[in-house]
C-alpha cells in the first residue's frame, strides 16, 4: 500500500476491529488521504477512528444509535435486521453510494463484524462489487460460500 501497488484485494481476518484500526492507521497517515469504512453489524467502532476527521464511518445495523456520536459517524439502522436484503440494499443505494461518491475517498474499507447477520452471500457480493473498482482493499468476516 505505501508504494501504491494494490489497486484492490480481499482480506480475511480474525480480529476485524484489529486490522481496522491498523489499516484506517496507515492510510490516514498520509497527507490528504480519506477513508470510508463500511461496517456491517452491531460490532462496536472504536471512538478515534470516528473522530480522525480522515474517515468517514458508515454503520449498518439493527441498533438504532440514538445520540450523534462524531460528524464523522453515520449510522444507519435496519429495522427487521441485516438479514432484510431489500431494506440492506436501499440504505446501500440511498445513503452509502450517494455518500461514498461525494466524500472521494482514497480506500473503501468494508467490515462485516461478527454477528452481523448478513447471511445472504448474493446481497454480501453486490456490496462489495459496487465498489471493487474503486477500492484498494476489503476485509470481511466469516463469509460463507
Amino acid at each position: 500500500m505505501k508504494k501504491n501497488e494494490i489497486r484492490n484485494g480481499l482480506a480475511l481476518v480474525g480480529d476485524v476491529t484489529m486490522a481496522m484500526t491498523c489499516v484506517v492507521q496507515h492510510v490516514a497517515a498520509e497527507d490528504n488521504s480519506r477513508i470510508l469504512l463500511v461496517c456491517v453489524g452491531n460490532g462496536n467502532i472504536p471512538s478515534h477512528i470516528k473522530e480522525d476527521g480522515k474517515t468517514l464511518v458508515v454503520q449498518i445495523s439493527c441498533e438504532n444509535t440514538v445520540e450523534q456520536e462524531s460528524k464523522y459517524y453515520v449510522p444507519v439502522c435496519l429495522k427487521k435486521s441485516c438479514t432484510d436484503s431489500s431494506g440492506f440494499l436501499q440504505s446501500v443505494f440511498s445513503v452509502l453510494l450517494p455518500l461514498g461518491y461525494q466524500y472521494n475517498p482514497r480506500l473503501v474499507l468494508l467490515v462485516r463484524t461478527p454477528g452481523s447477520e448478513v447471511c445472504d452471500v448474493q446481497v454480501w457480493c453486490g456490496l462489495c462489487t459496487r465498489y471493487h473498482d474503486d477500492a484498494p482493499l476489503f476485509v470481511k468476516k466469516g463469509l460463507q460460500t
